[in-house]
Formats: structure tokens, C-alpha cells, sequence
């Protein structure tokens, strides 16, 4: 009589009265993780190949993503593990994967921008800036103010697509940017 049939260092009469697992087969749930490794290290349902409810098996969650496979949301950004590598394609391990100052979360659930774009509307201002100043992160036409007459500042005349700035000029433009 072995005592441990599958090789999976747990002994037959404990993986069949203690853990309810399935003492001829060393990964009871076919998850990737033997029976012990989700038992003593990983602290996973040996049964279950997906302890967290989060749509990825927990040896992809261990060996391949490095998420946890006890929490469904591992970077804590509102988005499940397996919504963040199966469906948007951003990082589980990081808040905001575009690194534009919203979390992957917001930007999918709030403001339906793209998590992976810090510009998502490609009208030049970025996603956070556009949230912080309230205008409309999917709206290019709402990212730079359009004038019809000439701007004057600081005694420069600003025209579309000219860059045309005098020595003195230049000495008021930055007097006025550092107010």
C-alpha cells in the first residue's frame, strides 16, 4: 500500500478525508498547481481551479501573470484579473497600466476611456487632464480652445500656426507663463 499514490507529498488517507482531493491524480483541479503546492504554499482550494472567482486559473495566476490567486483584483484598480489580461489587455499588476493618472478601473467603468491610451480621443490633451478640467476624455473637438480672432498676450499676437516671436516678445511670453 502506498501511502502517497500521485506523489504529490501529501499522504492518500489526508487528501481523501482532509482535503477532498483526489489522491491518484498529483493536480485534482487540473489548474497547474499540484495538490500540495495549493494546500501548504499558495493557501489555494485544491478543488477549485479558479479559487478567486476571477476567471484565471490559479497556476496561470502563480506561475504566469505573478497575480494572486486569493484576490480577484490584484492591483486593487476595480478591474478583475482576468477582465484586466483577457478582455482590456492591461497590466494586473499595475493601477493604471497607460500611466496617464487614472486607474485602469475608472477609465473602463467611469469615464470609458482606453486604459492602454493616455490620449484616447488623439485631440492632444491627455485623458487625466481632460477629467481634471472637465472636459470630455472622448471628445477631440473639446481639447484646445479654438479663436477666430488673433490672440494678444503680453503684447504678442498669437496666430494660427505662426511662431513668429521677437527677442522683447519672447521676455514678456515668459514673464506671463511663470505667472
Amino acid at each position: 500500500l502506498v501511502a502517497d499514490t500521485d506523489g504529490d507529498t501529501l499522504l492518500d488517507g489526508d487528501e481523501v478525508n482532509i482535503h477532498k482531493t483526489i489522491p491518484v491524480i498529483k493536480d485534482s483541479d487540473g489548474d497547474g498547481l499540484d495538490d500540495n503546492e495549493e494546500i501548504n504554499v499558495y493557501k489555494t482550494n485544491p478543488v477549485k481551479a479558479d479559487t478567486d472567482n476571477d476567471r484565471l486559473v490559479d497556476g496561470a495566476e502563480v506561475k504566469t501573470y505573478k497575480t494572486n490567486p486569493l484576490v480577484a483584483d490584484t492591483d486593487n484598480d476595480k478591474l478583475n484579473d482576468g477582465d484586466e489580461v483577457e478582455t482590456f489587455k492591461t497590466n494586473p499588476l499595475v493601477v493604471d497600466t497607460d500611466g496617464d493618472g487614472l486607474t485602469d478601473g475608472d477609465e473602463v467603468n467611469l469615464y470609458t476611456t482606453n486604459p492602454l491610451k493616455v490620449e484616447t480621443d488623439k485631440g492632444s490633451v491627455n485623458d487625466n487632464i481632460e477629467v481634471a478640467r472637465g472636459t470630455d476624455p472622448n471628445d477631440p473637438n473639446d481639447d484646445v480652445i479654438k479663436v477666430s480672432v488673433p490672440l494678444i498676450l503680453g503684447g504678442i499676437n498669437f496666430k494660427t500656426a505662426s511662431a513668429d516671436i521677437t527677442p522683447e516678445q519672447e521676455v514678456s511670453l515668459q514673464k506671463v507663463l511663470k505667472t
